[in-house]
């Protein structure tokens, strides 16, 4: 917060409340997909529901520690996330800050020249939830198709149990060690 103020700098900035920010950490697990449509049937086959289908277009931006992209969602609106999550192992753990954000253009245009863009990754994704895990069918534009999983550990309570969740749906999907990647699709582009 800023001196004499109650609210927190970028609330008096961008204009957004500090409930709107979203704070977290996630456990995630990205993998490659061969056969998107029978990956489809297990995701069904375990109760998930579909959330819906949605277009994203994510901007990469240069900073020193971390990821920050800027992200354009059918379904979600634009926001800036900013993310850290070190790529050393499967199941990787991400601390993470999400901004709402009015005017996506603007903002990119201005990070891009304060930073430097790093890639745009276009895609489109079925967002699906199974016991409060994100269950994410991806299809990268020049990448091709892939699985996120991301349970929130927040929500779930614990991260021993955020990994169980994971486990369960790594075996209920039949995902392959062999097909289970590190980094973003970012670093992929």
């Amino acid at each position: 917060m800023s001196p004499g103020s109650s609210r927190p700098i970028f609330a008096r900035v961008t204009g957004t409340s500090p409930e709107r920010v979203l704070d977290g950490v996630n456990l995630e697990l990205k993998a490659r997909v061969d056969d998107p449509a029978a990956l489809r049937e297990r995701v069904r086959g375990t109760g998930a529901a579909l959330q819906g289908t949605e277009e994203q277009v994510d901007r990469y931006f240069r900073v020193p520690a971390g990821r920050l992209k800027l992200r354009e969602s059918t379904l979600d609106g634009a926001h800036l996330i900013f993310y850290v999550r070190p790529e050393d192992g499967p199941v990787r753990r991400a601390r993470f800050h999400r901004l709402p954000v009015e005017a996506a253009e603007p903002l990119a245009e201005t990070l891009s020249a304060m930073l430097g863009a790093e890639s745009v990754v276009e895609k489109t994704r079925e967002v699906w939830w199974h016991d409060d895990v994100r269950i994410h069918l991806d299809r990268v534009a020049g990448l091709g198709d892939f699985l996120e999983l991301e349970a929130r550990v927040d929500r779930i309570g614990s991260r021993a149990e955020a990994a169980a969740r994971l486990e369960r749906l790594v075996l209920d999907l039949a995902v392959r060690p062999a097909d289970v990647l590190g980094g973003s699709y970012g670093e992929m582009a």
